[in-house]
């Protein structure tokens, strides 16, 4: 899903003369590593964390992470 969105993104950006090019590398730079690094990790993490505390983990981690999408949603 990660490296079709990434081709997409990168096809969009380079048929559109006026796009950011800095942002396009920006997001092909940290998506493909990104899912090749937590592909490896995710399931040995999954394997050594209690479900409870990965459960609620994940939680928090969502609630900061929309936090801080509403904050510079509505901050601007």
């Amino acid at each position: 899903t990660a490296l079709a969105a990434s081709i997409t993104h990168a096809v969009g950006f380079i048929t559109n003369p006026a796009a950011d090019t800095g942002t396009i590398i920006a997001i092909i730079a940290f998506t493909i590593p990104g899912v090749v690094i937590g592909g490896q990790l995710g399931p040995v993490v999954v394997g050594r964390v209690p479900e409870q505390r990965l459960v609620r983990s994940i939680g928090w981690l969502f609630f900061a992470v929309s936090a801080l999408t509403l904050y510079e949603a509505f901050a601007a």
